[in-house]
């Protein structure tokens, strides 16, 4: 299974998000729903994501929340299938 991270800010994160997570599908990844999230941050140059307080940040940390759980349902599903195969 994969996961996209983007940091930076909200311009293009849902486009290069969107378009990586669709040409792994074209790989045979698993990619489970919500696998994605972006770190808002101001447009240009400035300080980290960590630097700006963005783990700090509800939004960015309520869909980290999120995206992690679906990882870790989708990986429960495929282990419990693959067993049941073998």
């Amino acid at each position: 299974m994969q996961r996209v991270i983007v940091t930076g800010n909200e311009d293009g994160a849902h486009t290069v998000s969107a378009y990586t997570l669709f040409n792994l599908t074209h790989l045979g990844c698993t990619v489970p729903p919500n696998a994605d999230c972006y770190g808002v941050g101001d447009a240009g140059p400035g300080p980290s994501y960590i630097e700006a307080g963005g783990d700090r940040h509800l939004y960015a940390n309520r869909t980290v929340c999120y995206m992690v759980h679906n990882l870790a349902f989708m990986a429960g599903v495929l282990k419990s299938t693959r067993s049941r195969l073998t």
